[in-house]
Parts: structure tokens; C-alpha cells; sequence
């Protein structure tokens, strides 16, 4: 049999001599009777001799095998001896089952035809290719079926497009494994109240047979089962109460089945009915990890393929949400596993994608999410250990669900408008818990990140990931933040609009929630947005609190307002922060044009105002030269361009120093104007005049280092212009205390001037 292989061999090596490869010959002959034997005439210490011996050659003989001219010579009697020894082994053979699948296996990754000569060799005693014979399934002993689809699988694992090829070829081992996935059923049929142990065993090597298969094919897998002849319904009907009789809870491999079929766009329809969704639920609630993780794969796959309106018809989303309960009611122990954290991550993104989309007629299920996410126990992120460690932090369980917990709210709450006071104060306390705690793990990573190495690629790879987690987690906090206020403020609950704004005026949430990437402006613009109507809104909101408010976050906002640029967000924002700190009587308010609220939203009164101070500055400096020879009796507020709001704009970034020489050039023209200074509002002036001489002494200490370019002469007719200013306030002062404030009677007035 082996004489062409050691042939050869001899040719390539000329040390071998020919009685070495008679006797090698002779002693495979002989080891290939002994398989070939019945094994009641044959010791089982012979045959593992045997299987031993046919397997070392072959492992010998590996690369000149292939290099034969017809391998079929070899393969076929190793074959013939094979199959039938292992489908005939009895229970207790364990040892020599080990031996001749070891033998099998040495075949397989020898010989690239052994995989088709076997398919083959199996569809022969299954009485396929005109052999007349007895259908193995259901009705042979379980134990020769199982052997049967196991040598099957056993190919499957050692080279599967090879497998898979011959398998498509051979019709009737299909429709074995057909009968085999659901042998349960079937042994109940044949044998009435007789339950085999070995059928469970049958079902679940068929079911991943074809899951390897349809994983290997590129076609999609209506086409692949349409080549074997089968209907998707095949296996659709093995769920409970999908089809008559009574089934068994589905598998894990069931479900990775249905997963692949889901795949499919043509036959996913089939999947998203209610009956089959009703057959998903309980593995849900069964809490075995495996199980649950293949029934979210079934239906993430089915919301892929725009069925989520059917999902969320059977009431997944609440299910979900239970499941999120019981995670957290876990001991920290169990949830150390890594197929518990997939499940946790994939359990939140199917929510996030149910939630994505507005129902009306399921609100209740925001309040239900804010509930189990109070319960959840997760945490901070990991903390301390070595660079590595914290860039391992980004896949921490703990981190990467808390992200996906606010992404999912925050899909929820753009089209919910959570209830006050019971759904407001949990999302105010989902905020005060998860702000704190993303935003420094962010931190913490991109610390971690700058300060590691780049020596590998893996470590390279770590870094890039751990990278953009804390930006997504920056991006997540800021989405959360506008949610937050603007689901308050449309339920008009004041006390949750003060828990936000105490929570933002802390240094540890604003400075970080700020530093976003140039890439997300728009997401910036939204901030912007929610902060002005959280401080300048009709809120409920105590004023000592907007103002101390936004005395905190004046020195935060100022860089961020100057980084955005003008533009509507941006003088929301301004106005806001400057009505909270009381700079923008109401009197004036009331003349002052208003900004459009965006869509959805109450309008609020602000400015359009250029917050770019070089913009401001041209505005200002434009209104000087129009009130030159402009008359004084009317309003300061009455002109179509008041300056009010320039210098009060111009003042809160001197009290910051920040861009003081625009601003004192700015504010230096305006006072040498022909316009009365003391028409301003007297806490302006009384701000102008204080900020305005702090800076000169300021200057006179520091010179050119806090003014930097500022004009001297113009300093100087500044300075002039104030003590006159000051004279004029004194001289009034004394007028009004000797009784001079009264005015003059008509006869006294000149009717000419």
C-alpha cells in the first residue's frame, strides 16, 4: 500500500535501505489488517499498536504524501479501515477511540483528498452512492449516529473550505444532519417515553456543523441551505412554540444557527414574528451567560435589518432593561468573566438601538432604564497600577457600560421629557454619580497614554484605543449634560435645574467636560446652547445662585466662548452669563433684539452679540464715531447699537485678563467719544472706573506686561477723561445736597439756545 510513498522517500534519501522499506511496508500492511479485523477476534492492545504505528508513519511520510502522484491509493484503504472501526467502538474504547481519531486526524492534514475520500467513505455506510443500506438516523443506535456526525464535525475542524466542499457534494449526509439537529423530537417519535442521553449530544454537533458551514460560505445562507436542499423552517420550527409538538429551550448553538440565518436579509422576515420573539424571551431571563449572549446576537441582527418596530412591539426593551437589573444585583465576582462582560456591553447596545428610535406609547421605559442604571454597580473605572494597566482600563467592563448606559438615556430622553419630580431627580443623580466618575477616567487614560511608550506595535494599537475611549467618553458626558438640562428645563423642574448647575460649577466637571476635540463642533455648539438656558432661562432659579454660578464658571467659559467664535450658541451663551452675573439691567433687556430659540425651544431673551472681541471692538468703535454729534437727551438704550452690553462684555474679560489690549483700546475709544459716560447704568460705570484704575496701577507696577501694546496717549486722554468724569459726579453730588437739583423755571430759559 505505502510502497509509491517510501519509493519515493528512498529516491530523496539514499541512507534508507531497502529492508528497512519492506519491513516498514510489511508492518503497515499488517497494522492495517489489525483495524481492519472484527474486535472480537482482535486484542484492543494490537490495535492501539497499530493506530500508533499508521500514525507515526504518517506524521514520517508527511510532506512526501502530498508529493505522490495519486494520494487515493494510500487514503482510500486507510479509509476503508477507519470508518468502520469508529462507528463500531463501543462506549468503554475510550483509549482506542483517542488513538484512531489521532490516526484521522494525521490523515487529514497529510492528504488534501482524505477530507473528500472520507465524506465519502461515511456517505457509503450511510447507504448513499447505490449502496443499499439502513438509515443511520433516527433509527441506528444513537451511539453509531453520533460517532457518524462527530467524525463530520472532526473534519470540519481540521480543514473546513475543504469540509465544506465535500459536504455540499454529498446530499444525503445533509439530510442526516437534517434528522440529526433535531434528534430530540425524533427519538420521542420513534421511541415513546424513552429518553437517550446521547440525542442532546446528536443535536448539538449537527447544529454546529451548520454554523460552520454557513460561517465558511460567502454566499448568503438562503442559498447555502437552498444547495442543501433544506428550508430555513427547519430550524425556525425548532423553537418552542414555533411549531407543533413540544420543544426543548433553544441551545446556544440553536441560536448562533438562527444568528447566521438572521444574516440574511431574505430570510430574517421569518425571524421577526411573534412567535419567535415570544420564543426568545425566556432565554433572556435564564441567566446562563452563553444562552443570553446568543440570544442578544439573534436580535441585534434583526434590528440590523430594520425589524426593531416588531422588537419593540414584544416588549424586548423591557426585558433588557430586567436584565440590566439582575447585572446589578450580581456580586462583583461573577461579573469578572469575560463572556459576562460581553454580555453586559451587549446588552446596552441593544437598548441604545431600540431606544434610538421615538416611541410615544413606550415612555415608560426611560423611567424603568433610570431605575435599573441607579441599581447598577458600576463604578469609577479601575484605578492605580502601572501605564499598561491603566491603558487596559479602556476594555474594563465598568467603563465601557457606564458609556453605553449614557448613550442609550441619552437616546431615550430626545424624545421622552422625563417626569418632575420623580424621573428628573434620578436623572440629576445618574449625573452627579456618572459625570464625575467618566470624566476622570478619562483623564486617568489619557494621562496613562502620554506618558507610555511607543515600543510595539501592540502597544501603539493600546495607546490609539485608549485614545479615542477618552474622547468618546468626553463626547458621551457633554451628550449627557445637554440632555440632562434641556429634559429639566422642558419639565420645568426647578430643583434639578440647581442640582445641574451646582454639579457643572465644580472645577473637577467643567475644565474637563470642555476640553473637547476641534472635531466636534457641533456637539460644542449644543453645550453652548444648554448652558445659556440653564443660566439665563426663565427658571425657577435662585439669582445668589446664578450669580455665584457664573462667577465660577466665567473663567472656564470665557476660552470656550472664544475658541467657538460668534455665532448664535456663543451670544446665547454670553447674554446668559452676563444677565446671571447681574451686569444687563431688565430695563434694558426689554429693548435689546432677542436671538431665535432653536426649534422645540422656549425663546429666551438674549443678544446677538459678536463674542469675538475684535468684532465687538469694530462695533464699538463704530458706534463712538456715529454719537459723535449726536444729541444727549435721549436713552443710552434708545440707538439701534447700545454699547451696553460691548462693555460689559469688554469688562468681564478685563476682571479675567484676558485679551486686555483689545479690550482697554476698545473701551479707551469709547470713553474719549462725544458720548456722556455718565449716561451709562451706575454699576457700569462704577465697573469701568474700578476695573479701569486697578489695570493702570496694575500697569504702573507691571509696565508693558499686562497692557502690552495699549496706546499711552490714548491711556492719557483716558485718564483725563475720567477725572473730569469724577469732577463732574463731585461737583452734582454737592449741587443735589444744598437743594440745586430742582430745574430751572421756564421764565429763566433762554427761548433762542
Amino acid at each position: 500500500m505505502l510502497h509509491r510513498m517510501h519509493t519515493f522517500s528512498t529516491n530523496r534519501n539514499r541512507n534508507q535501505t531497502y529492508l528497512v522499506v519492506v519491513r516498514i511496508i510489511m508492518d503497515a500492511n499488517r497494522a492495517l489488517a489489525l483495524l481492519s479485523a472484527p474486535p472480537q477476534i482482535t486484542p484492543l492492545s494490537l490495535r492501539l499498536d497499530a493506530a500508533a504505528l499508521l500514525t507515526r508513519m504518517i506524521e514520517e511520510y508527511r510532506h512526501s504524501i502530498r508529493l505522490l502522484d495519486d494520494e487515493r491509493a494510500l487514503t482510500e484503504p486507510l479509509l476503508a479501515a477507519l470508518v468502520p472501526a469508529l462507528l463500531e467502538l463501543d462506549a468503554h474504547d475510550e483509549e482506542l477511540e483517542g488513538a484512531l481519531i489521532a490516526l484521522l486526524t494525521s490523515l487529514l492534514r497529510a492528504s488534501c483528498h482524505a477530507t473528500e475520500q472520507l465524506f465519502v467513505q461515511l456517505e457509503i455506510v450511510m447507504g448513499g452512492s447505490g449502496v443499499q443500506a439502513a438509515h443511520v438516523l433516527p433509527w441506528a443506535p444513537p451511539n453509531v449516529s453520533l460517532a457518524l456526525i462527530s467524525l463530520i464535525g472532526l473534519a470540519f475542524n481540521v480543514d473546513l473550505h475543504a469540509a465544506v466542499a465535500a459536504l455540499l457534494k454529498c446530499r444525503h449526509l445533509v439530510r442526516t444532519l437534517a434528522r440529526g439537529v433535531d434528534a430530540v423530537v425524533a427519538e420521542t417519535r420513534v421511541h415513546p417515553g424513552r429518553a437517550d442521553v446521547h440525542a442532546p449530544d446528536l443535536a448539538t454537533c449537527s447544529l454546529q456543523i451548520f454554523v460552520q458551514l454557513l460561517q465558511a460560505c460567502d454566499e448568503p445562507a438562503s442559498l447555502v441551505l437552498a444547495a442543501c436542499s433544506l428550508s430555513p423552517k427547519l430550524f425556525i420550527g425548532l423553537l418552542p412554540g414555533v411549531a407543533r409538538g413540544s420543544r426543548p429551550s433553544p441551545s446556544v448553538e440553536l441560536l448562533e444557527l438562527l444568528r447566521e440565518i438572521a444574516s440574511d436579509p431574505a430570510i430574517a422576515p421569518l425571524l421577526a414574528t411573534p412567535a419567535v420573539l415570544a420564543a426568545l424571551k425566556p432565554p433572556l431571563l435564564s441567566g446562563h451567560t452563553s444562552l443570553q449572549l446568543a440570544c442578544i446576537d439573534v436580535l441585534a441582527m434583526l434590528h440590523d435589518h430594520d425589524h426593531g418596530d416588531a422588537i419593540a412591539t414584544e416588549d424586548i426593551g423591557a426585558f433588557l432593561i430586567e436584565m440590566i437589573r439582575r447585572q446589578a444585583r450580581m456580586p462583583a465576582s461573577a461579573m469578572a468573566s469575560a463572556a459576562e462582560g460581553e454580555l453586559r456591553r451587549g446588552v446596552r447596545t441593544l437598548l441604545r438601538a431600540l431606544l434610538s428610535t421615538p416611541r410615544p406609547s413606550q415612555a415608560t421605559l426611560c423611567g424603568r432604564l433610570l431605575d435599573a442604571l441607579l441599581s447598577s454597580s458600576s463604578g469609577g473605572g479601575s484605578g492605580g497600577g502601572a501605564a499598561d494597566g491603566h491603558l487596559r482600563a479602556t476594555a474594563a467592563d465598568d467603563e465601557w457600560s457606564m458609556q453605553l448606559e449614557v448613550l442609550a438615556l441619552c437616546r431615550g430622553l430626545e424624545w421622552h421629557v422625563p417626569t418632575a419630580p420623580r424621573e428628573t431627580s434620578q436623572l440629576c443623580r445618574f449625573c452627579e454619580r456618572v459625570v464625575p466618575a467618566m470624566l476622570s477616567a478619562a483623564a486617568r487614560i489619557e494621562e496613562a497614554v502620554s506618558t507610555t511608550g511607543t515600543s510595539d506595535r501592540r502597544r501603539r494599537r493600546h495607546r490609539g484605543a485608549a485614545a479615542a475611549w477618552a474622547v468618546d467618553a468626553r463626547c458621551n458626558v457633554v451628550d449627557l449634560v445637554r440632555t440632562a438640562i434641556e429634559g429639566c428645563a422642558r419639565a420645568a423642574d426647578g430643583s434639578a435645574l440647581q442640582t445641574l448647575l451646582r454639579l457643572l460649577t465644580t472645577e473637577a466637571v467643567l475644565v474637563p467636560m470642555l476640553k473637547l476635540p476641534n472635531a466636534e463642533r457641533e456637539l460644542e455648539l449644543k453645550l453652548a446652547s444648554s448652558l445659556g438656558m440653564l443660566l439665563g432661562g426663565d427658571h425657577p432659579l435662585p439669582g445668589s445662585l446664578r450669580r455665584a454660578s457664573a462667577h465660577c464658571m466665567a473663567p472656564v467659559v470665557l476660552p470656550f466662548i472664544a475658541r467657538l467664535g460668534t455665532c448664535p450658541e456663543t451670544s446665547t451663551l454670553a447674554t446668559a452669563l452676563l444677565v446671571a452675573l447681574g451686569r444687563l439691567p431688565n430695563a434694558a433687556l426689554g429693548r435689546l433684539p432677542p436671538v431665535s430659540a432653536p426649534a422645540g425651544r422656549r425663546e429666551s431673551t438674549a443678544l446677538a452679540l459678536p463674542t469675538e472681541l475684535e468684532t465687538c471692538a469694530q462695533e464699538l468703535f463704530h458706534w463712538g464715531a456715529r454719537s459723535e454729534g449726536a444729541s444727549f437727551g435721549g436713552s443710552a438704550f434708545a440707538s439701534e447699537e447700545p454699547p451696553l452690553v460691548h462693555i460689559e462684555w469688554f469688562l468681564l474679560h478685563l476682571q479675567h485678563a484676558q485679551a486686555m489690549d483689545t479690550c482697554l483700546e476698545a473701551l479707551g475709544a469709547f470713553c474719549c467719544s462725544a458720548f456722556q459716560v455718565e449716561r451709562l447704568p451706575p454699576p457700569t460705570l462704577r465697573r469701568l472706573v474700578t476695573i479701569w484704575a486697578h489695570l493702570l496701577l496694575q500697569q504702573e507696577r507691571e509696565p508693558a506686561a499686562t497692557v502690552g501694546a495699549a496706546d499711552e496717549a490714548a491711556t492719557a486722554r483716558v485718564r483725563s477723561r475720567l477725572d473730569e468724569q469724577r469732577a463732574a459726579a463731585t461737583q452734582r453730588a454737592r449741587r443735589e445736597s444744598v437743594g440745586l437739583n430742582v430745574p430751572l423755571p421756564a421764565d429763566f430759559t433762554c427761548p433762542i439756545t
